[in-house]
């Protein structure tokens, strides 16, 4: 028993040791600029997309909720599928709100321009 305690004590230590280094890693690698450009890029994206989706929703004939549903599909839509093919769940705006946030935005913004 002693000797399983500090088997299972060791192997447990460097399993917590691993957790932390890992996220470590995370917080540092997210910090960097050009990783900050990347995602200033994304939103950026989604915006467009969302906006230009729910405008042509609401060309189309469409109320505000409509279109402001077709364009937060248009703009997270690509990257929720390509998340969920990969496995990665939960998907990135889910994680992260203000991808939600800025197609939506961009969504009312789109359809009442």
């Amino acid at each position: 028993p002693a000797e399983w305690k500090r088997l299972v004590g060791r192997t447990a230590f460097a399993h917590h040791e691993r957790l932390v280094l890992s996220e470590f890693v995370a917080k540092a690698h997210g910090q960097h600029l050009g990783q900050q450009l990347l995602r200033g890029t994304a939103l950026l994206g989604v915006c467009f997309f969302s906006a230009s989706g729910s405008h042509a929703a609401g060309e189309a004939g469409m109320h505000a909720v409509g279109a402001l549903l077709v364009g937060a599909v248009t703009g997270l839509g690509g990257g929720t599928v390509n998340n969920v093919m990969v496995g990665a769940t939960p998907v990135g705006w889910m994680r992260d709100t203000a991808f939600l946030k800025a197609a939506l935005l961009a969504g009312l913004l789109g359809f009442y321009a």
